[in-house]
């Protein structure tokens, strides 16, 4: 009787953790979209098992889309249902008898929970908790990504530049939290086989707000006796290799601000992967800028702006969003503009990925600042110096200076000291311009050089 309790209090403690956060209501995402809880049931008294399973379905969503996204996250759900009942007809008369004089049922139960829902991305994890006897229960997890937007599955792969690093950058991240929480009881050869690079350990993810989580079965990365672990990478730690371009839900990644944000005093910072872009369209035509106040902002007609340009002229983007691009503008005459402009009007114009070192070369200025690259004794490396300023109320000026050397990885230029509190400036050669950002370190209080230069 005493195994009995014990076995029961055990399966009872797995399933509350793998389904402490399965969905049970309706999650809506506009225009009448929504995630409806679907369940299946199945229980055989003869052969001693209980089968529940819970999934979402899309409803009123475009009708090809939804029943591509059905048909797919239903089929996942079932193959794991079929694959336990299967199991379960294929028991033994011995393996039989020892369920029946335990007095517990085998079962497998699972979950969902809805991490991202929006017209461009659905995002949600499985958690599975089963019992086929043994000493304890088991548990794994798996998850389900959609892209609304192309009507596709998506891969984590898929949201990252192609030919980066990023199973390296995820990995080192995972390894170094995963051995914060577990503290003394870190086993340095569990985790390199369970968290190191490698696509396999890392395909239980969703997508957040709060950024990239990983769930890691138990077994995977710790003994069993600590359970699943789960690690939640931030978006400003993969921004370095992140698609913000070829797939818009990541857009927030660049800076942590919300996701429709698009402004002047952000923009240099507002991402690492800038591009360029040429508006098109017929004699006469206007591409408006588009806003970002409020929430429904840059798609609804209200947040539509006076500004605009015209066909041929060229834009700097930072990332796209919802169809809409976040674009700055420097006309011939005046301040530069800044803000959402539809796709539609715009394409994206192919640069060199990997400038010659003489193409950095030169005296670039934006606003007061000046910044003077010029190649360094040091081959492969150039020589950065430059001077920054804020000017205050009457004789309050603040300065800032640069004086370093680095060589360029692509179109990149990265330099500056370690420390959160040692200037660091991050460039990036892109046709006639310059785009610069730091981390407001590098001068007296308000002064920066972020901004897009210009050669003088």
């Amino acid at each position: 009787m005493k195994k009995r309790k014990l076995i029961l209090t055990v399966i009872a403690l797995m399933t509350l953790a793998v389904c402490a956060s399965a969905q049970t209501e309706t999650v809506e995402f506009g225009d009448g979209a929504e995630l409806v809880l679907k369940s299946f049931k199945e229980k055989n008294k003869e052969r001693l098992y209980d089968i529940s399973a819970d999934y979402p379905e899309l409803q009123n969503f475009n009708p090809a889309i939804a029943g591509r996204f059905n048909q797919l996250i239903k089929a996942r759900v079932m193959k794991d249902v079929d694959e336990f009942r299967k199991s379960m007809l294929e028991m033994s008369e011995e393996d039989l008898k020892f369920a029946r004089e335990r007095e517990v049922e085998n079962y497998s139960e699972t979950g969902y929970w809805v991490a991202t829902a929006n017209p461009n991305l659905i995002s949600i994890g499985f958690g599975n908790g089963n019992y086929s006897g043994g000493a304890h229960p088991n548990s794994y997890s798996y998850s389900f990504n959609f892209d609304l937007k192309n009507g596709k599955e998506l891969k984590l792969s898929d949201l990252f530049l192609p030919g980066s690093n990023y199973l390296k950058v995820i990995s080192d991240y995972a390894i170094a939290d995963l051995t914060k929480q577990l503290e003394t009881e870190t086993d340095d050869e569990w985790l390199a086989r369970g968290a190191g690079p490698k696509a396999e350990n890392f395909e239980s993810w969703t997508i957040g707000e709060d950024g990239l989580k990983i769930q890691f079965d138990a077994y995977q990365v710790a003994a069993y006796v600590y359970g699943p672990q789960e690690v939640v990478i931030p978006f400003d730690k993969l921004k370095s290799v992140l698609r913000v371009f070829d797939f818009d839900p990541l857009r927030f990644a660049a800076n942590g601000n919300p996701v429709n944000w698009c402004r002047n005093g952000l923009f240099p910072k507002d991402g690492e992967n800038f591009r360029l872009a040429k508006v098109v369209g017929g004699s006469g035509a206007k591409a408006f800028f588009y806003g970002d106040d409020g929430k429904d902002c840059p798609g609804n007609a209200r947040c539509k702006t006076r500004s605009y340009v015209i066909p041929g002229d060229e834009v700097i983007v930072s990332g796209t969003y919802s169809g809409y691009a976040c674009s700055w503008y420097q006309p011939k005459k005046g301040n530069e503009t800044v803000g959402w402009i539809s796709l539609d009007d715009l394409s994206m114009t192919e640069t060199a990925s990997k400038p010659a070192l003489g193409d950095w070369v030169g005296n670039w200025s934006f606003a007061e600042n000046s910044i003077e690259i010029r190649s360094s004794e040091k081959s492969g490396f150039l020589k950065i110096t430059g001077n920054a300023f804020w000017k205050g109320a009457g004789d309050n000026i603040h300065i800032g200076e640069l004086d370093d050397e680095a060589a360029p990885t692509g179109d990149k230029l990265n330099f500056g000291g370690e420390d959160e509190y040692d200037c660091r400036v991050r460039m990036q050669r892109l046709g006639r311009f310059l785009i610069v950002s730091d981390n407001l370190q590098c001068g007296g209080v308000n002064v920066t050089f972020s901004g897009v230069y210009q050669k003088k």
